[in-house]
């Protein structure tokens, strides 16, 4: 009668998010912000806690490199 479910994709979602916000801090030049803004909005739906805290972080980080692509 119950069912659990089980995301066996979290560690793979969340190293994705944290190899996107090392390349926002270390080659930030080289970074497609709207395509990362992108990502990083759709991660918000995450039902992951810990993807959707790395989601926030990385739209931190574009808002301080490019606040005007977030906005937009």
């Amino acid at each position: 009668p119950f069912k659990h479910k089980i995301d066996d994709g979290i560690p793979i979602r969340k190293a994705a998010f944290g190899l996107i916000d090392t390349m926002i801090e270390k080659v930030p030049e080289k970074v497609d912000c709207s395509l990362i803004t992108e990502v990083a909005i759709k991660g918000l739906g995450d039902a992951a806690e810990e993807c959707m805290i790395q989601c926030l972080s990385i739209i931190h980080r574009l808002v301080i490199l490019s606040p005007i692509v977030v906005i937009s």
